[in-house]
């Protein structure tokens, strides 16, 4: 790696939002740091602040500053709280995770999603999974879940023998409990469609395109995605039955 590079943390807060705690600029940077320390990046940390600044405005002064030095290969990776951050056109986002960042090698990191580009950098279907995940944000802006702030606790030990789809079971303090594990991303773009209007048959689509492993396979290979050529079709019993299962989120 280049030791002239830089990581970078990018956090923004529009007018609206300036009050709420859990979006605050050194909230966004301190969920960011530890995120990017959880990766194994610790020091040479620039960080890039918009206070004020709505994410339909792409010419905002830290995020324009940001794609400068990515544009004269100064970083190398950009963290963020989530994806809306770098902005709420989700065609313009998609362009920037899909084009802006690959082609000048940048690494993007989300720590509310658990999201690393360099997780799918290799599988050609993860364009597929860019897209679900803009999807999500398009058409759920407003009533996102959070992973930092939880909408609903779960009380005691989780005593089911397997996790729901979205989750893994962990020991805390002697206490069986669910986090979100790496296929959440998909669980959340299934619930994201689902509220859109996408009936089961196209959520299943959607997944076959996007090369997305179904939950069976999933516990299995412990891979989201498959392998090119060795994508298997979910069932549409499988989607419904993980829709009644409500949009619920466990705390860690």
């Amino acid at each position: 790696m280049n030791k002239e590079k830089r990581a970078a943390v990018y956090a923004r807060v529009s007018v609206k939002h300036q009050n709420r705690k859990d979006l605050s600029i050194e909230a966004q940077v301190n969920v960011c740091r530890a995120y990017l320390s959880k990766k194994g990046i610790y020091n040479d940390i620039v960080i890039f602040r918009d206070l004020g600044f709505s994410g339909r405005n792409f010419v905002r002064p830290a995020f324009v500053s940001l794609k400068e030095q990515i544009e004269q290969g100064q970083i190398y990776c950009v963290a963020v709280k989530d994806l809306s951050r770098l902005g709420r056109d989700y065609r313009k986002v998609g362009d920037i995770v899909e084009r802006f960042f690959p082609v000048h090698g940048v690494r993007l990191l989300s720590a509310v999603e658990g999201f690393d580009s360099a997780d799918y950098a290799a599988n050609p279907a993860a364009v597929g999974l860019y897209h679900l995940l803009n999807e999500w944000y398009a058409k759920d802006i407003g009533r996102k879940v959070s992973l930092v702030k939880m909408e609903k606790k779960l009380a005691g030990n989780y005593l089911g023998s397997a996790a729901p789809y979205g989750y893994r079971i962990v020991k805390r303090d002697d206490i069986r409990i669910l986090e979100p594990d790496d296929s959440f991303l998909v669980r959340s773009a299934i619930f994201a469609m689902h509220e859109s209007g996408y009936s089961s048959g196209e959520i299943v689509e959607q997944l076959w395109q996007c090369a997305i492993n179904p939950p069976a396979v999933y516990r299995k290979s412990g891979k989201v995605m498959a392998a090119e050529g060795q994508a298997k079709r979910w069932e549409g019993g499988t989607v419904r039955n993980l829709l009644k299962q409500g949009r619920v989120i466990f705390a860690e």
